[in-house]
């Protein structure tokens, strides 16, 4: 079975900004390449519930091992 971690890397306290929100380590532990991989975000209040925020990286591949994803690395729609 794939195992595929994902940890965002974001302020503890205080505002965040859109762009900080793709600052995220992807660590692939399998052997195996993923292609055409590609995140999806839904950002919601969490008192009422409400989405306050979509967002999609383009495609990527995602190779064995860690990987360092931000705003920079790959086309985001937000």
């Amino acid at each position: 079975m794939a195992q595929v971690i994902l940890q965002p890397n974001i302020p503890v306290v205080g505002l965040i900004q859109k762009n900080q929100l793709w600052n995220i380590l992807v660590v692939n532990s399998t052997n195996s390449q993923f292609d055409y991989c590609r995140l999806e975000m839904v950002l919601s209040d969490r008192a009422t519930g409400q989405e306050v925020l979509t967002a999609s990286t383009g495609q990527f591949t995602l190779p064995p091992g860690a990987k360092q994803l931000n705003i920079n690395a790959y086309p985001c729609s937000i």
